[in-house]
């Protein structure tokens, strides 16, 4: 017998000669990838500053094999200038295939404006994959101003009896945020 480690996935040619170049035993072989790597980014499309919300990426092995290495997932939130203004990195210790995992981070901001979101998975090429290029998804997000509310009385002040001196009296007001 004889050993061979792969470097890439694919289709291998295995000729077996004995002697001088004849030809007893010719097959091909597939290497395959252990796995494929998606990501989902699941968060509204509309948040509020100041709010804290949570963004959930499901990470899926699309893959026939399961996943045993530890890979990266890296989130990372720019504004609309580019600028990074979140940045955060989990570990997932390995996938089966078919399976899902999902991981929630939170995130708040005092600014208004358009933000775009993305998730990377395997962000360091750790899994060798059937593609590559589909391990990282962005999903664009607006922060509206938390809205402020528009409080008014409506009629006047009553009571349930007269108002005496050091007696607790009850008194009733009718507000509306409008």
């Amino acid at each position: 017998g004889f050993n061979w480690t792969p470097n890439n996935t694919g289709n291998y040619n295995l000729t077996v000669i004995v002697g001088s170049n004849i030809s007893i035993h010719n097959e091909t072989i597939s290497v395959i990838s252990p796995g494929d790597l998606t990501a989902n980014v699941n968060v509204p499309s509309l948040i509020e500053n100041d709010t804290q919300t949570e963004i959930n990426i499901t990470i899926t092995n699309n893959g026939n094999y399961n996943i045993t290495a530890t890979f990266p997932v890296n989130i990372t939130i720019t504004n609309a200038s580019g600028t990074v203004v979140y940045n955060n990195i989990a570990d997932i210790g390995g996938l089966n295939a078919g399976e899902n995992t999902t991981l929630t981070f939170n995130w708040a901001t005092n600014n208004t404006g358009n933000y775009t979101i993305t998730a990377f998975v395997d962000s360091n090429y750790t899994i060798d994959e059937l593609n590559e290029n589909d391990n990282n998804i962005t999903q664009n997000i607006t922060v509206i101003p938390v809205p402020k509310p528009n409080l008014k009385t409506v009629g006047n002040i009553t009571t349930s009896a007269p108002i005496y001196n050091n007696t607790q009296t009850e008194i009733n007001l009718t507000i509306t945020n409008n």
